[in-house]
């Protein structure tokens, strides 16, 4: 048994498991461009969830990639193990068959109604959503709002809608006067009118709409529980030490962002129907991310 030879293929073995972790160093996570979320960029990938996941990891002492994908192409790859984890994403019993979801939350969705600072409206008007019917709303198709103001479109309360391609149309309607009132994600419309640098011009009626969680999940099929359990103090970490609060207020510092170049008005079109919840929901709205 202590045969030079034996011995030596001991000592190559023993590195060879010794090393084995360092494979694992490097990450890899794929998300959705979802601005201010998951940006892409001249630099890579980059947002409020980007910039967090990065940091939590370089902390763990872990290299990440990032990847921007087609929604339904990051779950696929999740659920077989191509990639280790996606973000940013809402909790679902389906998901977490395939998904080991972070119990810290990565980022509050949060969505709100927005009107011009010089409308009138005061933040009691949104307690009773059929006050508002005949405000004119913006909003994107085929997206959810929460049940509040769904339910009030369901139910015929707001009769007065225009329909828009995306989060950018619908606050520029708001902020050209062609709607009453814009409903949106906050940090999407945040990030849109700090680069158009008109962020004074419009307020934020409260209380919100609903504020739903999003997270980091990982893939059952690689096994990771010890690092979603590490990602998890983590994060918690630097939302005690005020790291995700600078990386929020980096991304919104004006200087930082790039200017929206100016276009010409898009038209709107009625609602024939209130907006209603697809399986690839867009714009600055409640996604199924």
């Amino acid at each position: 048994m202590n045969h030079p030879g034996i011995r030596l293929m001991a000592a190559l073995l023993a590195l060879v498991l010794g090393a084995a972790p360092a494979l694992a160093d490097t990450f890899r996570l794929a998300t959705l461009d979802y601005p201010p979320y998951s940006v892409r960029s001249a630099q890579g990938v980059t947002g409020l969830a980007a910039e967090t996941v990065r940091a939590a990891f370089a902390r763990l002492g872990h290299q990440v990639t990032l990847e921007i994908l087609p929604w339904d192409q990051a779950l696929a790859k999740a659920r077989s193990g191509e990639t280790d984890g996606l973000f940013t994403i809402f909790r679902t019993p389906e998901r977490e068959e395939f998904l080991d979801f972070s119990k810290e939350v990565l980022a509050e969705q949060v969505m709100v109604l927005l009107a011009r600072q010089d409308s009138g409206l005061t933040a009691t008007d949104l307690t009773a959503l059929a006050a508002l019917s005949e405000r004119t709303f913006g909003v994107v198709p085929g997206v959810s709002y929460g049940p509040v103001f769904d339910r009030a479109m369901k139910e015929g309360h707001l009769p007065r809608v225009q329909v828009f391609a995306s989060g950018e149309e619908n606050i520029r309607a708001l902020l050209d006067r062609r709607v009453d009132l814009a409903v949106s994600n906050r940090y999407g419309a945040m990030d849109i009118l700090t680069r158009l640098g008109r962020s004074d011009e419009v307020t934020e009626l409260s209380p919100p709409l609903e504020t739903v969680p999003s997270h980091l999940a990982f893939s059952r099929k690689r096994n990771l529980g010890a690092l979603r359990e590490a990602f998890d103090a983590t994060l918690a970490d630097m939302r005690r030490d005020g790291t995700i609060q600078r990386i929020l207020e980096d991304w919104f510092t004006v200087s930082v962002r790039e200017p929206v170049k100016q276009a010409p008005a898009p038209s709107a079109r009625p609602s024939a129907k209130p907006a209603t919840k697809s399986s690839a929901e867009q714009g600055q709205g409640k996604k199924t991310p």
